[in-house]
């Protein structure tokens, strides 16, 4: 398992540790959701996930997917919360907008939904923050990094943003690899890259 794998599987199992704890453990046995509180004294906490696992960035989600059925399996063998179980309602959006704004309007409308983990890149995440909000549907991105997106009330993320991760190895190059002069590699229709790569090169200019 290699490290960029290894990290999506951390992330995505501190989403949906993040989720359950925001959801469940926000009133009790009631979490509101559209405006209306909703029950979870029954048998089991239904945890939703949007996540991409076909397309270009399938990989992402299936190591998402898999972190988050993890955490959920150490939870449940942990006693479950409240003493209940929890189980997950995984959707795949495909890495498109439409998709995953009808995915999450599905998970919206399940009543037993008291949370959400995902979306899994920042393009997905960005249409899915304001219905969160809508929705008052906690939801939490294990991997969305764009600074562009508006994380709101009821939308957190679980990772750092492009900002951060650039001025971050910025920094590491200048302070503790002493280095003086850099060139920056970046894929330009790759917004992640771009966005990394210009807070890199801004916070270099600063320290060099």
């Amino acid at each position: 398992m290699n490290a960029k794998f290894t990290g999506k599987l951390m992330a995505a199992g501190a989403a949906v540790a993040m989720s359950i704890s925001l959801g469940a453990c926000s009133g009790g046995d009631m979490v509101e959701q559209n405006g209306a509180s909703v029950s979870i004294s029954g048998d089991t906490i239904v945890i939703g996930s949007v996540t991409t696992n076909s397309g270009a960035a399938a990989a992402y989600g299936e190591a998402e997917v898999k972190g988050f059925e993890q955490a959920i399996a150490e939870i449940n063998e942990a006693g479950g919360i409240f003493g209940k179980k929890v189980k997950l309602e995984s959707m795949d959006d495909k890495g498109d907008v439409t998709e995953v704004s009808n995915a999450f309007n599905r998970l919206s409308g399940n009543r037993s939904v008291i949370a959400v983990a995902g979306p899994t890149i920042s393009a997905t995440t960005a249409a899915v923050a304001p219905l969160a909000d809508a929705s008052k549907l906690l939801s939490v991105a294990p991997a969305a990094t764009a600074d562009s997106i508006e994380t709101g009330n009821y939308m957190f993320r679980a990772c750092f943003k492009d900002s951060y991760q650039g001025e971050v190895a910025a920094k590491f190059a200048a302070e503790n690899l002493k280095v003086k002069k850099v060139a920056v590699l970046y894929g330009t229709g790759d917004a992640y890259s771009s966005g990394t790569a210009e807070a890199f090169v801004n916070t270099a200019k600063q320290l060099v």
